[in-house]
């Protein structure tokens, strides 16, 4: 009997092997934001590991025409949020690295006549330094009070012990404040 190939689900099932075998998604963690202009764009992660946005085009005065653009920014995690002017932050986390890139608020698109650049230049908010930490497990944004980031970061202290920690900050208009530690928990293994 030959496989089975789900389109939607991305995976072969065989009737002669027990064993389901997943295909890695293209694109992943894909985040979906209203523009300045009111248009849809989308930011997610390539396959190549870096963040990537797929925008409308300022010229465009249909809606039809989209560009894809790297960010230039690896990342095992990202999230999108808006400053204190309402211009996108895309910020994406590798390992133990966080950095991102904030929108400029005179960018309109690809095609616009003398276009200045979209973005800034990557920029890196350092974490504290947390004995034992592996990685940034998730990385959350919050629009209240401002712009605030926090990253879940796992931690490993001593041999069958788990833990992890919270590192945030507040958004300043040229990137993050430090962050700062403020919530830890751990689980011991059985």
């Amino acid at each position: 009997m030959s496989s089975v190939q789900s389109p939607m689900l991305s995976r072969t099932v065989s009737p002669s092997s027990r064993s389901v075998q997943s295909t890695p998604p293209v694109f992943r963690q894909t985040i979906v934001v209203c523009n300045r202009q009111g248009r849809e764009e989308a930011f997610t992660i390539g396959p190549d590991g870096h963040v990537w946005c797929f925008f409308p085009d300022a010229a465009d005065t249909e809606f039809a025409d989209y560009s894809l653009a790297s960010l230039g920014m690896p990342a095992d995690h990202l999230t999108v949020a808006r400053d204190a002017f309402g211009c996108l932050v895309v910020i994406a986390v590798k390992g133990l690295s966080v950095c991102y890139r904030v929108e400029n608020e005179t960018a309109e698109g690809a095609r616009a006549v003398n276009p200045p650049a979209r973005w800034s230049e990557v920029g890196y908010a350092p974490l504290p330094a947390i004995t034992g930490a592996v990685s940034v497990r998730r990385v959350f944004t919050q629009n209240d009070c401002g712009l605030r980031v926090a990253a879940i970061i796992d931690v490993q202290d001593e041999p069958g012990h788990s833990a992890f920690t919270m590192a945030y900050c507040q958004w300043k208009v040229n990137g993050t404040n430090a962050f700062r530690t403020s919530l830890s928990a751990s689980k011991r293994a059985l």
